[in-house]
């Protein structure tokens, strides 16, 4: 193709692409200039300055704008209106359409389900010039319903319209029980109760990201519990308003159960709320509704809002700590310095690699160990707060101490776990990294009761069994060989026997495979090995897997302790080790299928 003919194909497509773009241009043009057309007021929706919903059966609900976005209702009686709702009607009143006029004049109005209209919307735009529309009935498609203009005419419209503005009074209102923007920070709160005897004051004040408790007590809070309470209370909103109350006391509000203080960025002043009784059945909260009153300090009304919110308000001051020992993050942490007596390590955490022992080293750490282990430190809760002994506790000595290094250079208070026991009771004590002061269940404290060795990979004979080709094994006194010869296993050694089933032999591997070590005697190998039995082992054994031998695992003495452990050591690693009877009973029965040729 030469280049006049590319050009001219060029042309074509430019000219194939403009009349397409012409085309859905005039297109979309022409249905602007349609919908403008049919629009029933020819006003933005900033425009309007009144609007009156009336629905039937209900009281007419007017609201009056005060600015470009936020709206007051002045009938039935001054009300703070919800701008967005108010908002959202004005916005399809710009955009109410009148799909076909159906008659320009109405002797019977009943037929169109007018002379009972379902709503009836009143509108006053900024020319002061007001005009009512009367929705009727739906017309028999179901998609659409009469209404009537205030030229008389009845035309259809969507019902989408009827749908935006059928609201009533508690839809129309601001039910909100206190007024926040949407990025208005909550900085502190005040609660305390009054019935049936008066508490001193719980507060609450939040920084950084978290909540502190500053009165009755400094303490640091549990910030989920604070956070949660916070959101029911600025989220919350009444079910139902008692906009004439005859006398506070009929609705336990004078004096009022309990009282809560919200102060926010935009009102330090803040806003304060009372709360009464329970809508039905008194004051056990078991009401029938689910309802308790509530009154802003502020507002003359009452609001019927769900007694559920009362489940974020704390019972006791106490109720609101952080009792989790470590209450940083986890991701923050850099390193972690672990005491219990004679046993130490450290851990080291790379924001790319993860958590590593950096002390003692060792080559072979087990990642899953790792990580359950700062899971089981981050889920670590006290109980009882011990004010009043905390001043002692730092004199002890600590079963166990944790220091722990942040990003930023960050270093708390460490965490102790005391080796004396709270009185009578089953627990310990136990330091918060805020040197708060709990007592802790045993139970509790075994989850981190650990060593080095809990972090090392637990297999002793790392193969795969299905590249497994020899195995080197001495028993009781006997020496095994058994080598894969491509197709099965045979028995080399001892002469004269062989496998009763194939099955026996991975039986054999499987025991191999699966040995752990259950527990560390030594952290070093003793050079006399005679007391525990591994001088004149009772089993040692190799595995040869891929051109590679592992092993040899040697295996002595059960331990006085514990029957069910024996001693043992292991090629690569230089502890004293356990392992359980089990392996020996294993390897026993598998040898039972080694039997003499016929």
């Amino acid at each position: 193709m030469n280049l006049k003919s590319t050009l001219i194909l060029l042309a074509v497509l430019g000219l194939l692409l403009g009349g397409y773009w012409l085309m859905s241009y005039t297109e979309q043009e022409t249905q602007r200039r349609d919908h403008e057309a049919r629009r029933v007021l020819p006003y933005p929706a900033e425009s309007f300055e009144r609007i009156t919903i009336h629905q039937a059966g209900g009281v007419p609900v007017t609201g009056v704008r005060e600015s470009e976005a936020e709206w007051r209702i002045v009938e039935p009686r001054e009300i703070d209106a919800a701008h967005r709702a108010w908002n959202r009607v004005a916005h399809g009143l710009s955009q109410f359409t009148n799909q076909r006029t159906i008659a320009e004049a109405v002797d019977e109005p009943e037929m169109y389900g007018l002379d009972n209209p379902e709503i009836t919307v009143r509108v006053t735009p900024e020319d002061g010039d007001s005009r009512e529309f009367r929705f009727g009935q739906m017309e028999p498609t179901q998609t659409m319903r009469y209404v009537q203009g205030p030229d008389g005419n009845v035309f259809l419209a969507q019902q989408d319209f009827f749908q935006e503005f059928d609201r009533d009074l508690l839809n129309l209102r601001d039910r909100f029980l206190i007024t926040a923007g949407e990025d208005d920070a909550v900085t502190r709160v005040e609660f305390a109760r009054i019935r049936p005897e008066e508490t001193a004051a719980l507060v609450f004040e939040g920084e950084d990201g978290e909540w502190f408790i500053r009165e009755p007590f400094e303490a640091l809070a549990h910030t989920e519990m604070v956070e949660r309470m916070v959101e029911d209370i600025i989220y919350g909103v009444g079910d139902r308003f008692i906009d004439d109350p005859e006398d506070y006391a009929d609705y336990g509000l004078d004096p009022p159960g309990a009282q809560l203080t919200v102060k926010t960025e935009s009102q330090p002043e803040g806003q304060t709320l009372y709360f009464g009784s329970f809508t039905i059945g008194g004051g056990d909260g078991e009401g029938e509704d689910g309802g308790i009153y509530v009154r802003r300090a502020d507002r003359d009304n009452i609001i019927v809002a769900s007694a559920a919110l009362l489940n974020s308000l704390p019972d006791h001051p106490d109720q609101f700590r952080q009792r989790e020992l470590v209450t940083r993050r986890a991701r923050d942490m850099r390193r972690l310095t672990y005491t219990r007596g004679d046993h130490h390590f450290v851990l080291e955490q790379d924001e790319d690699t993860g958590w590593t022992v950096a002390e003692p080293a060792m080559e072979d750490e087990d990642q899953a160990a790792i990580s359950n282990f700062i899971r089981a430190l981050m889920m670590l809760e006290g109980g009882r707060h011990l004010d009043e002994e905390a001043g002692n506790i730092e004199l002890m000595d600590p079963e166990i101490e944790i220091e722990i290094e942040y990003a930023g250079g960050a270093q708390p208070h460490p965490i102790q776990l005391g080796m004396a026991r709270v009185g009578e009771e089953e627990q310990r004590y136990a330091i918060q990294d805020s040197g708060a002061a709990f007592a802790i269940s045993e139970q509790a404290t075994a989850l981190v009761r650990l060593d080095a060795f809990d972090f090392r990979r637990g297999e002793l004979l790392p193969f795969s069994i299905g590249e497994a080709t020899a195995v080197d094994l001495s028993f009781e006194g006997t020496d095994y060989r058994f080598v894969h010869d491509g197709e099965a296993w045979t028995v080399e050694e001892p002469m004269g026997m062989r496998l009763e089933t194939q099955g026996d032999m991975m039986a054999l591997l499987e025991a191999l495979q699966e040995t752990t070590a259950v527990g560390m005697e030594q952290s070093e190998v003793p050079v006399d090995l005679g007391p525990f039995g591994l001088e004149l082992p009772l089993m040692q054994v190799s595995v040869t897997a891929d051109d590679e031998t592992v092993g040899p695992l040697v295996v002595g003495d059960p331990a006085e302790d514990n029957p069910q452990h024996r001693f043992a050591t292991a090629e690569g690693r230089s502890e004293l080790l356990r392992v359980s009877q089990s392996l020996v009973n294993d390897v026993r029965e598998a040898l039972r299928g080694v039997v003499e040729e016929d």
